[in-house]
């Protein structure tokens, strides 16, 4: 049960970042990990599994959110060129 609560501090920890410094997801993607950890330790798996759960779900996560947003690129004249 120790774990547990490491992982959720490390998470709110990396959403707190996320949230401090908007534009990036790059802390998200660890948070989502670090909540795949956390519910890992739920079902009992060792920490080195647990490791490998987080790791993964972070990389996968991190790779749809730059799929899903690498396209948009902000406009500099969003009211059209000057």
């Amino acid at each position: 049960m120790e774990a547990l609560y490491w992982w959720i501090i490390i998470g709110t920890l990396f959403l707190l970042i996320e949230i401090s410094i908007p534009g990036l997801f790059f802390f998200i993607s660890l948070a989502i990990g670090c909540g795949a950890g956390g519910i890992s330790t739920l079902l009992g798996v060792s920490i080195t599994l647990q490791y490998v759960i987080a790791l993964m779900t972070t990389l996968i996560s991190l790779y749809i959110f730059t799929a899903l947003f690498a396209n948009k690129k902000p406009e500099l004249f969003p009211f059209g060129n000057i």
